[in-house]
């Protein structure tokens, strides 16, 4: 056991020794760069120092700026060397520019003027970095690049008449352009300018101050120059022949179309002034006065139309309409006549009867009385019906089923309504083609629907045509 101390107390001894020695890690005063950090190896070469650099490490020493950096000193433009140990410097010409550290472009030539505005004056700097103004008191001169010396003759565009001469004021004011005019020059214009051509070679005229006087263009076509005076009248630059009627007298040309009169006047000359007036509210009626003169009414001569269920008659358009007649019981007034109406009941076969009779009458017999088409003369009564009736079912029964003994005119009126249905193949002698066929169902909540229409001759639809509302139900609902 104490020779085992012994070896424990010397190796401690020996690990005194090494720990008293001095460890070298670099060079003694040795400098190098880690990025930014300048690091200085101590005398004894035990350790470093650091410290940061501002502008950046390189080669082991402390940049002084940065590599390309610049800056400006005034008019001097300085740039960081590319080995960042100091200032280069660079002499800017037009100046230096602060913000960005670079020499400043020239704006423009150094002493060189230009006019800006009609009345303003720039003058470039000495370094040529911008312009100077000073207002013209007269304007400045495009032209010589200089504040005008002498006051404007005239406004720039201004034009006046100078005898036969049209004079515009020149754009720099200094004085006037002048133009000949062909025609004279007009200074009541505004503004001034050259006169148009007062006629044309050889034109005549009747004079404006002595109606009886031809007057002639004249040779520089600027005015009139009298002429022949008529011994009648002057119209048109022509003497005319004596009057053909007297001054102020009218005459009326009625029906000149439909529901269209046209008065014509005589003129102070004796001649027709024709559609001196036209007339269409009403046929135009003798107004008397002397001369005769004319007047449109207020409705068309002899001509019928329906208030309510009464039917007015135009007798005196100058009146207006008058009361002919009222319709009674279930005759209503349409177009200017009763219409009588054709009421559905509740048995098909009835009512296909009561509605191919209704065709054939307003086509041809007007129920009976000998006349031919009469205006609206039936209307279809759906108060009562009790089931729908299409036009179909009327056409297959006209075709199909009813004999001569279903219609009031027996054979005729059969072969009629065989011809007006369509069903040809039965009938010869016969033609559709004056009706027009319309095929329109009943409006929503009537009572009374006019399915049968003729247009007489002028009218502005169909002249001598029927209208058969093919109605596609013959009922009311």
């Amino acid at each position: 056991m104490r020779r085992l101390s012994i070896v424990l107390v010397v190796t401690a001894v020996f690990g005194c020794a090494e720990q008293a020695s001095v460890k070298t890690t670099c060079t003694a005063n040795e400098k190098t760069c880690e990025g930014a950090v300048l690091r200085t190896c101590a005398a004894d070469g035990s350790s470093f120092t650091e410290s940061t650099c501002q502008y950046g490490c390189q080669g082991g020493v402390c940049l002084t700026c940065t590599p390309a950096e610049a800056r400006c000193e005034g008019a001097t433009r300085l740039v960081c060397t590319p080995t960042g140990n100091g200032w280069a410097p660079e002499t800017c010409p037009n100046g230096c520019d602060g913000a960005t550290g670079t020499c400043k472009s020239q704006v423009c030539v150094p002493n060189a003027k230009q006019c800006a505005t009609s009345s303003t004056l720039q003058t470039c700097k000495a370094d040529g970095s911008g312009y100077t103004s000073a207002p013209c008191d007269y304007g400045c001169d495009a032209a010589t690049s200089a504040c005008k010396t002498t006051a404007p003759t005239c406004t720039a565009g201004q034009k006046q008449c100078n005898s036969t001469k049209l004079q515009t004021c020149k754009a720099d004011a200094t004085g006037w352009d002048e133009q000949l005019c062909q025609y004279g020059c007009d200074a009541t214009a505004t503004p001034a300018a050259c006169k148009a051509a007062a006629c044309t070679a050889g034109q005549k005229r009747c004079s404006t101050a002595n109606p009886k006087v031809v007057q002639t263009c004249n040779a520089d076509l600027t005015g009139w120059v009298d002429g022949t005076v008529c011994p009648g009248t002057c119209a048109n630059g022509d003497c005319q022949a004596p009057p053909t009627c007297n001054p102020g007298e009218e005459v009326c040309r009625q029906g000149v179309a439909y529901h269209k009169d046209e008065i014509d006047k005589c003129s102070a000359t004796g001649t027709w002034e024709l559609k001196h007036e036209t007339c269409t509210t009403g046929s135009c009626y003798d107004a008397g006065g002397t001369p005769k003169q004319y007047a449109c009414g207020t409705c068309w001569k002899n001509e019928r139309s329906c208030r309510n269920e009464d039917i007015m008659e135009c007798a005196d358009p100058q009146a207006g309409p008058t009361l002919l007649v009222t319709c009674q019981g279930q005759a209503i007034c349409l177009a200017g006549t009763c219409s009588d109406v054709v009421t559905l009941g509740a048995d098909a076969t009835t009512n296909y009867q009561a509605l191919a009779q209704a065709f054939v009458d307003c086509w041809y017999f007007n129920n009976g009385t000998g006349l031919t088409k009469n205006e609206m003369c039936y209307n279809i009564d759906g108060q009562y019906a009790t089931s729908d009736i299409s036009y179909s079912q009327v056409e297959r029964w006209v075709c199909d089923t009813a004999t001569a003994g279903d219609f009031y005119y027996g054979q005729q009126d059969y072969d009629l309504a065989g011809d007006l249905f369509g069903c040809s193949w039965r009938f010869w002698g016969f033609n559709n083609s004056e009706i027009f066929w319309k095929w329109d169902p009943l409006p929503p909540g009537s009572i009374l629907e006019a399915c049968i229409w003729y247009h007489p001759s002028g009218s502005i639809l169909h002249d001598d045509e029927d209208t058969l509302d093919h109605c596609d139900k013959f009922w009311a609902p």
